[in-house]
């Protein structure tokens, strides 16, 4: 089981994130809440970094694996750009338009790893 660093610790919020589709491929129904920031092996970040990425299915594996097994390779700088999105702020505040364009908006740059 993963330890978690210290931080926001929201089940309805990734709940609520997991009910997006996968922010690399569009796939719906089947995302979970991705922490993209790692603290090291094992160690999940904080709930407000959880992004939407579709799970392993019978037909290969879904973005979570392979972001997760280095197969999907983003540039520090737009992971980190994903990680500073304000969707959480905007998800606890109930704009829902503004929490899901900050999952949205990084679908084009994703798509290119």
């Amino acid at each position: 089981m993963a330890k978690r660093t210290t931080g926001i610790q929201d089940k309805d919020f990734r709940r609520w994130i997991a009910s997006q589709p996968c922010m690399i491929c569009g796939q719906c129904f089947i995302s979970q809440a991705a922490h993209i920031q790692k603290g090291g092996m094992g160690i999940k970040g904080c709930d407000s970094s959880c992004r939407p990425l579709c799970a392993d299915t019978i037909r290969g594996h879904g973005c979570h694996s392979k972001l997760d097994q280095n197969k999907i390779k983003l540039p520090f700088e737009l992971r980190q750009d994903i990680i500073d999105s304000p969707v959480y702020h905007h998800w606890q505040r109930g704009d829902m338009a503004r929490a899901v364009y900050n999952i949205v908006r990084f679908k084009s740059d994703l798509q290119n790893y």
